[in-house]
């Protein structure tokens, strides 16, 4: 039940960010916008979860 709560968290956190990021560059006439990196670099070191 944790994992689902954390699941929960975690996917509104992306759709909040990703909503805002939408929201900017429109805003500043398409300027470049940074998104955040919420794993910390940790996402170029991690193996995959499946097979390809």
């Amino acid at each position: 039940m944790r994992r689902f709560f954390i699941k929960k968290i975690v996917s509104f956190c992306f759709s909040t960010a990703l909503s805002g990021l939408s929201e900017m560059p429109v805003a500043r006439g398409s300027a470049v916008v940074d998104f955040p990196d919420f794993t910390r670099g940790q996402w170029i070191h991690r193996k995959p979860k499946f097979a390809l």
